[in-house]
């Protein structure tokens, strides 16, 4: 008969509870930083400006929409999210529960483009009829944070985006975020949340995660690791006191943030190409794959799934060195291989903690419908680095910072091509 290791017990629960903490952190520092703009009529906070440098709360963010964060508590009733028609403007509305895992997205792919109501309903309210909305959608906890991206251009084009996100409504039949979900005396809204977690001792991390654990509940299939940890002190229905935890419990779970930290960043697995890895795959619901998503919620929160984006991201340049903010870099994109995207693709340079880099361009990226210049042949060449080379038009070059950077590329709606294996990215060629 196997004994139960608690070291083991430690590390898994770590993992397994991580996402719930980052959401809580990142739910507390957003509607901190609009507070302002926080009001009963939308419950909405829409960003009518494109991302930039200052964006601190999610690593890796897109420069190819309009965001768009509601946080809702649907322990008292339901919620109402109303999009106006989009014309040919692409949308997605992505619905996320506190575990991380994308239970719907409302967008162009799902929906098409006619506008919608939909109804959001917690779990002690899935008996409710659709009523006056056109579709029931059901959230596995209690809170649920809905992120919109609405693609915008420069321009004129940024006034119709915000012109559409001026018809998207979100309300509810409750008083939002009451006592059960306290926003805290003092919330650092300079950190960025991974950082905040991982500065979060033991104790604090256990107590506040068995806090949302009751708050939120777990999903239905999480009873194997619910009875694993009972052997750590774990009742799911009651307040964890780490205090009261024996000294060989405490020793675990001091260890275990450390260890899950190392196993997120091994388990960085994905498909390989040289300079490149995507992890098209298990990304925006992940079962019980725990590692996954604890792994997710770190490096990508909130990452799309596979069949409304995929990510590429990069590893090192041709020899497998780090990429440097202070090198030149080119990618050569052949004619009739850019990147297979039905919506449209982008570009984006990310400092080594994942932020956008400033500069007097203000321009973190290319994309696909910008008025980049092509080669004679069709082909495309993308350079980085800190100063625009000779031989790139200003249009095509992505300015950079000294230090480790990292690229991604994004697929908005990926082809058959990509889906298949038949697409691969250019490798990543240091010049000088």
């Amino acid at each position: 008969m196997s004994e139960i290791k608690i070291d083991e017990v430690a590390v898994e629960a770590y993992t397994y509870l991580y996402p719930l903490v980052i959401m809580e952190v990142t739910r507390r520092q957003i509607l901190s930083l609009n507070a302002a703009k926080y009001g009963h009529d939308n419950l909405f906070i829409h960003n009518r400006s494109m991302a930039n440098e200052k964006w601190r709360s999610v690593a890796r963010t897109n420069i190819d929409t309009l965001f768009s964060s509601a946080w809702i508590d649907l322990m008292d009733g339901p919620a109402y999210m109303t999009l106006p028609p989009a014309g040919d403007r692409y949308h997605m509305f992505q619905m996320l529960d506190m575990w991380t895992d994308t239970y719907a997205v409302i967008g162009s792919r799902t929906i098409g483009n006619n506008g919608v109501r939909a109804k959001i309903v917690g779990p002690g309210w899935y008996n409710e009829s659709n009523g006056d909305a056109d579709v029931l959608i059901m959230c596995p906890t209690s809170t649920t944070w809905v992120i919109g991206r609405t693609y915008a251009q420069a321009g004129d084009d940024i006034e119709g985006a915000r012109a559409f996100l001026d018809g998207a409504v979100f309300t509810a039949s409750t008083e939002q975020f009451s006592a059960r979900n306290p926003m805290g005396d003092e919330v650092d809204v300079k950190t960025p949340p991974v950082a905040q977690v991982d500065a979060l001792t033991p104790e604090q991390f256990f107590e506040l995660a068995s806090a949302l654990l009751r708050r939120e509940g777990p999903h239905t299939t999480d009873g194997s690791v619910q009875l694993r940890m009972r052997s750590i002190g774990f009742e799911f229905r009651s307040q964890f006191d780490f205090s009261r935890q024996s000294k060989e419990v405490q020793a675990a779970l001091t260890a275990a943030p450390a260890l899950a930290r190392a196993l997120m960043r091994d388990s960085r697995a994905g498909q390989d190409f040289p300079s490149w890895t995507t992890s098209s795959g298990n990304i925006g619901y992940y079962g019980n794959n725990y590692v996954r998503r604890a792994l997710i919620a770190r490096f990508g929160l909130a990452a799309n799934p596979p069949e409304d984006a995929v990510y590429v991201s990069s590893t090192g340049d041709t020899n497998g060195e780090p990429l440097q903010g202070s090198d030149t870099y080119v990618l050569h994109f052949a004619s009739g291989e850019l990147p297979p995207a039905e919506s449209f693709w982008s570009i984006t340079a990310y400092d080594r903690e994942g932020m956008l880099m400033a500069n007097d361009l203000r321009r973190f990226g290319i994309r696909s419908r910008d008025n980049i210049e092509f080669n004679e042949d069709g082909s495309l060449d993308v350079f980085l680095g800190p100063q625009c080379p000779a031989i790139s038009p200003e249009s095509n070059w992505i300015p950079t910072l000294a230090g480790v950077i990292d690229l991604s590329i994004r697929l908005y709606t990926p082809m058959e091509k990509f889906r298949q294996g038949n697409w691969a990215p250019p490798v990543i060629q240091k010049i000088s």
